[in-house]
């Protein structure tokens, strides 16, 4: 691994029959630029470090270690990372960005190429890897985004609570609320009744799917304003592998309603991309 000496911000005099290149004289936007040994000359007269194309795992702990205490954002030029054996990321914190399909992580094809199952506050984005991807379960308040095998694993947004929102007012008894992903985590399912439902014998909302109307909430009475206590045989549960379009949907009996609006949400943990 070759390791700069100075930054190229410094660089604003050389000796001579050394060329000086516009395109070294970059605003720094990350703590250290790596070059991969296939990169761009370009790439490699900016980089910080420049990594020799064999056991990279090795050069990227080097590079890693060497982040502030608190964390930092390492930049990795397009090219071939070629790991010797999974990294595994141990610093909170770090951020590892990549120049898109242009940067590919290989190691054996199979094995993750990087290990942050117990890493906290990551992100590792906009880079490619071969069919060993990233190991991520476990991790906390981390981002996964990237293509495996050239199949796009965005979004990985793991223990980050995503919400969905919508309101069900008389007019529309039927209203749908937005899509959950497939493998989501369903937390919680909670309704304010902002204006009562006010027919004549029952008021009932139920929330869940076309093929299973009251998977999440079954028979709600919202006959009263407030935030209501759902019922359900199971809020917290995992959505099989294929997504859901949820739908709220009240009923009523006795005299028609004249009045009524709800407010629904829906929080759940996307894990799309953590491994079986």
């Amino acid at each position: 691994m070759t390791i700069a000496v100075q930054t190229r911000e410094g660089q604003s005099i050389r000796g001579a029959g050394v060329h000086l290149y516009p395109t070294d004289l970059v605003t720094r936007d990350s703590n250290f630029k790596v070059a991969l040994a296939d990169a761009s000359a370009v790439e490699k007269r900016q980089a910080d470090y420049t990594f020799a194309g064999t056991a990279d795992d090795l050069e990227l702990a080097i590079v890693v270690t060497a982040l502030p205490a608190g964390g930092g954002k390492i930049t990795v030029s397009s090219g071939t990372f070629v790991g010797a054996d999974p990294y595994v990321l141990v610093k909170a914190n770090v951020t590892i960005e990549g120049q898109g399909l242009s940067t590919l992580l290989t190691h054996d094809g199979a094995t993750p190429l990087i290990d942050a199952s117990g890493a906290v506050g990551c992100i590792i984005r906009n880079l490619g890897t071969d069919g060993g991807g990233i190991t991520t379960a476990g991790s906390t308040g981390c981002v996964f985004d990237y293509w495996k095998s050239g199949v796009y694993q965005g979004g990985a947004v793991l223990n980050t609570v995503q919400v969905l929102t919508a309101w069900l007012e008389l007019a529309d008894p039927t209203q749908a609320i937005g899509t959950i992903p497939a493998d989501a985590l369903v937390l919680s399912v909670d309704v304010w009744v902002q204006e009562a439902f006010n027919a004549g014998t029952t008021n009932l909302l139920t929330i869940g799917f076309t093929a299973d109307p009251d998977y999440y909430m079954d028979d709600l009475d919202v006959t009263a304003v407030g935030v209501k206590t759902p019922i359900a045989t199971a809020i917290i549960k995992t959505i099989d592998a294929t997504e859901r379009a949820m739908v709220a949907y009240y009923s009523q009996t006795g005299g028609a309603a004249t009045t009524g609006a709800a407010l629904i949400t829906i929080t759940y943990i996307e894990t799309t991309g953590i491994p079986a």
